[in-house]
């Protein structure tokens, strides 16, 4: 068989960022004073090598239907406020960050209920899976080509969607169906371009649909085009590539457009919709989609309310396994008493027309919860 031409894109991708990182280095070097005297003279102020930080995510969570197991969300969904009925660890998370400039890098190690979650998909091998990926979340290097072109290559957040895996960066604490069921991170290469004011598109070349190693021989290939302006955004981002485990033939598809406007200085909106395709070795393709809405209200620099509501369909059960439909709505008051610190109480309502949900009796599901869910998120 020929090498597949996705893998030789990946390949030049990664040797051109050595290239010009090596490039860059050498061109920064110059000698040094010849005598101590000339160094302390001429020495100028010892630049920032990086940057260190981190943030601490815990909470808890009351299930109305008292889950036998603890947990409020079926194996692999649930990124956010998985246990019920106890105080658990979302995140705790280290971080080691340097800018591009030219060359930069992000190191962030975790562990925590989210980053179980996250890794739950990884496929086992030698020197890959669950145990032995648990604590990467992010893991990437970057060189500013110019000021409008970044290359970046390593595991990093995806590019589909409107919420990230981190409670601390979205409007509401726990994550939506219509993010718990698209990728979270990547694990490739991608290269960015600001071709216009307000402008700039994206080309992505990864193992897979949230994976760190590849589950087969192939890759998947990711786009985005997206316009911005003071108040307003609009992102579309596409995905292409065979996601079934050793199998390089059958291709998943999904088109996602995400538009949000500051509608005055205190409201906010947001809009999520997408469509999902994957074709089958036996069957007809599956299709499924997704369409969620947000608002944010700044109360003051302390308070603020926000709300989510959302549909999503699966008839074919091409994602989440089942044939079904799940509705929710989310409503989340947040306070920040300290720049450092800020808490979410949440509440939240799930229903789906197939038993998903975890009851009172093991393996004897329900079609609906409701949620109450505090969070408290600590960055240092």
């Amino acid at each position: 068989m020929g090498r597949n031409p996705v893998s030789s894109v990946l390949g030049l991708l990664a040797a051109l960022c050595l290239f010009l990182a090596s490039a860059a280095r050498l061109t920064a070097q110059e000698p040094g004073p010849s005598t101590p005297a000339e160094k302390e003279e001429s020495e100028p102020e010892k630049e920032k090598v990086f940057e260190l930080g981190g943030f601490i995510d815990l909470y808890y969570s009351h299930n109305d239907n008292r889950p036998a197991g603890h947990t409020n969300f079926f194996p692999g969904a649930g990124v956010a406020a998985k246990r019920a009925e106890e105080f658990a660890l979302n995140w705790a998370a280290l971080e080691i960050r340097r800018d591009p400039d030219p060359v930069g890098f992000r190191l962030v190690a975790a562990a925590g209920n989210a980053v179980e979650v996250l890794h739950s998909g990884e496929p086992e091998g030698e020197t890959v899976g669950r145990d032995e990926l648990r604590h990467v979340y992010r893991a990437s290097v970057s060189y500013a080509v110019s000021d409008r072109l970044l290359i970046e290559g390593g595991i990093y957040p995806s590019h589909i969607g409107f919420e990230s895996a981190l409670p601390r960066d979205n409007w509401n604490y726990t994550g939506s169906w219509t993010a718990n069921f698209s990728p979270y991170y990547q694990t490739g290469v991608k290269a960015v371009w600001s071709f216009a004011d307000g402008w700039s598109a994206g080309l992505h070349v990864v193992n897979g649909w949230q994976v760190i190693a590849d589950n087969n021989d192939a890759k998947s290939l990711g786009a985005h085009l997206g316009w911005s302006s003071e108040r307003s955004s609009v992102t579309v981002n596409g995905w292409a590539g065979p996601e079934l485990p050793d199998d390089d033939s059958h291709q998943r598809t999904l088109l996602d457009l995400v538009a949000t406007t500051k509608v005055t200085d205190a409201l906010s909106v947001a809009f999520e919709g997408y469509l999902g395709r994957q074709e089958l070795p036996e069957t007809a393709s599956a299709s499924w989609s997704s369409l969620a809405g947000y608002a944010r209200y700044q109360l003051n620099p302390e308070w603020a309310a926000a709300v989510r509501v959302e549909r999503f369909d699966d008839p074919d059960g091409g994602i989440s396994g089942l044939s079904q439909t799940i509705e929710e709505g989310t409503l989340t008051f947040e306070h920040r008493p300290h720049e450092k610190l800020l808490l979410k109480l949440e509440g939240r309502y799930d229903r789906s027309t197939e038993p998903i949900f975890n009851g009172e009796v093991e393996e004897q599901g329900e079609k609906n919860q409701l949620l109450l869910v505090l969070g408290s998120i600590v960055t240092f």
